[in-house]
């Protein structure tokens, strides 16, 4: 149940994404910027740190209100939505650790709306991970970082970068790792600002270089690997809510593809409703049927109702989904498999809903004067997320007939 500081916050966002996010999001498309003007009045909402803990200066609100908070945001630009989802990944990524280095960036955020980027992946231009990636080295009273990951929404928006890697020497079989959040103007910390997508494009997703990045040991958390384990598990042990909420950011890329698939289904209504004329050309000749508005042809009302069923049962799902996240459930495989399920309705909606709104609304609706045609690559690149349908099914069969299965993907739990 949201509070109702949650509701206020969720309509106030609501009424952002629907009227200025929307009338921006064909510009920062077009020329692939970044939204800036999108996240500075998110800012303003103070929304950087809303699922931050009170002891931070956050509003500790639920995973419930996150997620819908993201969704608001996707249906007006979908690409604003992953910047700030990335942010709050990356935000709960400190709060694993939530000592030491980790507190004035965390107060940071929470008090004055600071951003951070995470670069979680390969460098755009490398094809295999091993390529990818950072290593530092010991050198007296710092920690040398040197390395290229990709991905790193937000970067442009940002102010920290959260780093991780392996130690230069340690055993690779159980290496040592640090974590560390820099600010993106340490010197030897670059931005390559590569991105350069066929949706999405105004996530600044770009990759984050460090060649030789001075990072004082007071701003590292250095250990070995198999010590931070055991302490995500004991931590398990003692709090299972707290596990269930390091969902939260793969929860927020299901709500990103639940608005964007909203907003598709509405624009793909208004679109038939205002398309006249079938399978014919202008000036047609006289006794040459023009069909009339395609919103009354049967095979269009079909798949319009279509999409629409699968856009709304997907919501189902996510919203029970959400609501019971920040409640223990009787396992740990109990919660993986229901957020498989979860995963599973909304991965399937948002590849149908990608091609049959092209499907529907025909070639108009590619051309890039319509929304439509955004919409349709920002659903892409929602698909190409690491998620396989086929995989998904194979694991939830797996987990009915309690096997062990695994729930992966871009932000694991």
């Amino acid at each position: 149940m949201l509070s109702a500081t949650e509701a206020k916050l969720i309509q106030d966002v609501r009424e952002l994404a629907r009227t200025r996010f929307v009338e921006r999001a064909s510009r920062y498309d077009r020329t692939g910027t970044f939204c800036a003007e999108d996240i500075a009045e998110l800012q303003a909402l103070r929304i950087p740190g809303i699922g931050l803990p009170d002891e931070f200066g956050g509003m500790n609100v639920s995973t419930e209100a996150m997620v819908r908070v993201v969704e608001e945001v996707a249906y007006g630009d979908a690409s604003a939505a992953v910047a700030i989802n990335m942010h709050f990944v990356a935000a709960d990524l400190l709060l694993l650790a939530p000592t030491g280095p980790a507190v004035p960036v965390l107060k940071d955020i929470a008090e004055n709306n600071a951003l951070i980027c995470g670069p979680g992946s390969a460098s755009l231009t490398a094809l295999d991970v091993r390529k990818s990636g950072y290593t530092a080295r010991n050198e007296g009273d710092h920690i040398v970082v040197n390395g290229r990951g990709g991905f790193a929404s937000m970067s442009e928006g940002a102010k920290y970068v959260f780093l991780r890697g392996f130690m230069e020497g340690s055993d690779f079989e159980s290496p040592t790792l640090f974590f560390t959040t820099p600010t993106l103007d340490t010197p030897g910390i670059s931005n390559a600002r590569n991105w350069d997508a066929m949706g999405l494009r105004a996530t600044s997703s770009h990759d984050i270089v460090c060649e030789d990045a001075r990072i004082p040991k007071t701003n590292a958390l250095v250990v070995p690997g198999a010590f931070m384990a055991e302490l995500a598990e004991r931590t398990s042990a003692l709090d299972p809510v707290a596990r269930q909420r390091r969902a939260r950011g793969l929860l927020g890329i299901l709500g990103i593809w639940l608005g964007l698939a909203r907003a598709a289904v509405d624009e793909s209504t208004r679109y038939i409703q205002a398309r006249y004329g079938v399978g014919v050309g202008p000036n047609p000749l006289p006794g040459v049927r023009t069909a009339g508005y395609r919103s009354e042809e049967p095979w269009a009302q079909a798949r319009l109702g279509a999409i629409a069923h699968q856009v709304r049962t997907s919501g189902i799902v996510l919203a029970e989904m959400i609501a019971s996240a920040d409640r223990p459930y009787e396992s740990q495989e109990a919660f993986a498999a229901a957020l498989g399920h979860t995963i599973y309705e909304l991965r399937r909606m948002t590849e149908e809903v990608a091609t049959d709104i092209i499907k529907l609304c025909g070639a108009h609706a590619y051309a890039a004067s319509s929304p439509l045609e955004r919409l349709h690559r920002d659903l892409m690149g929602c698909v190409a997320m690491a998620w396989r349908t086929d995989l998904l099914v194979q694991e939830l069969g797996k987990a009915q007939l309690g096997m062990p299965f695994t729930v992966g993907g871009p932000v694991g739990i």
